[in-house]
């Protein structure tokens, strides 16, 4: 019998930076992309600046210390018609 996973949800912040680099491990293992996603990593700077944008939203969730999956959210500005 196996036993159920309890995850824990969590928003990133920007002392988060080391979570959304697992987060972005998750999505390339989920979209079959793990070079998209793992070999081109931004550098910290740039990941702790994107969490502290209001238009961005990360969610993990937790299982214990491991990333199990999340979610990534963004406002893309509208742009004007010509």
């Amino acid at each position: 019998m196996s036993s159920a996973v309890r995850y824990s949800y969590r928003r990133l912040t920007r002392a988060d930076v080391s979570l959304l680099k697992d987060l972005l491990g998750v999505f390339g293992e989920a979209f079959g992309e793990i070079n998209t996603y793992q070999h081109s990593v931004p550098g910290d700077d740039y990941l702790t600046r994107l969490l502290t944008k209001q238009h961005f939203i990360a969610v993990v969730a937790m299982n214990g210390k491991e990333v199990g999956g999340g979610l990534a959210a963004y406002e893309l500005d509208r742009r004007p018609r010509c």
